[in-house]
């Protein structure tokens, strides 16, 4: 028989058990709720001001072709100027949201970026080609770095096939200092145009390459005041038939093009 000791400390035992089930039941409860509630709306219905800016400036530049969908500004001593009819954009926001492929094709990337724009694009994307832009315009997102990092790496691992990524540090080396770890270990079998902005030093890049140095489809690459301790390995990419390469403190230039079958950079490999 078990004693009384042996029952109180089963008993206790049971009653946290039936505590936690609980508490996970509830959880459970809310998240089939959460799910149920999201599905009685359109997600298109949805959308952040990031998005929604950019559709307005895409209806801005359309309406330009149409002058019923404008009014002009009257201001005394101020230039006339179109102003574009709210009308016009609310009429239209949904068709261009649904129906614009490059709208969802290209995902920018910011320190300050909204966990619901990147969730945004991921879901809308699709199986879509897409083309990342990484930007650093502001020091004071410095601070936000780790929440780029996993959005980069996130874009890159589950949106499908990457055709394009541009990096732009904007001089600020300490957040390609931090990037650089995680594109060395990021697979890129499908990226096909690469471009690298100005910021980048030697004091910044370790020895293993981008991508672990494999990129099979390569085929555009465009660098800007980027060290050669950085492009070697990129050069040996086997499908590039296009360099760009520009350098701000000797305002030079170098530009190849060739036809894929026959392309070589054994000269410019010398040179570097």
């Amino acid at each position: 028989m078990i004693g009384g000791a042996a029952k109180e400390v089963e008993l206790t035992q049971l009653k946290s058990r039936i505590r936690t089930a609980g508490l996970e039941l509830t959880a459970m409860q809310a998240r089939v709720q959460e799910l149920e509630d999201a599905l009685k709306t359109p997600y298109i219905n949805i959308l952040v001001d990031e998005v929604l800016s950019t559709i307005f400036d895409m209806v801005v530049a359309s309406s330009r072709l149409h002058p019923d969908s404008w009014r002009y500004s009257q201001k005394r001593n101020a230039e006339r100027r179109p102003e574009l009819t709210l009308s016009h954009v609310c009429r239209r926001w949904r068709e261009i949201a649904t129906d614009n492929s490059s709208l969802w094709a290209q995902i920018i990337i910011f320190p300050a970026q909204s966990e619901d724009l990147h969730n945004l694009y991921l879901e809308r994307s699709r199986d879509r080609s897409l083309n990342v832009h990484v930007s650093f315009k502001d020091t004071a997102y410095t601070l936000r770095l780790d929440r780029l990092q996993r959005t980069l790496e996130q874009t890159i691992a589950l949106a499908g096939p990457c055709s394009g990524l541009e990096i732009a540090p904007n001089n600020y080396c300490e957040h390609w200092s931090s990037l650089y770890p995680a594109l060395t270990q990021t697979e890129a079998p499908h990226l096909k145009e690469l471009i690298l902005g100005r910021g980048l030093t030697n004091s910044s890049i370790g020895d293993t390459p981008l991508f672990n140095g494999r990129l099979p489809v390569l085929n555009v690459l465009q660098a800007h005041d980027v060290p050669p301790t950085l492009l070697r390995p990129l050069l040996d990419a086997p499908q590039l038939t296009s360099l760009t390469l520009r350098w701000n403190f000797t305002k030079q230039s170098y530009t190849l093009n060739s036809d894929p079958s026959g392309f070589s950079y054994n000269e410019y490999r010398r040179a570097l």
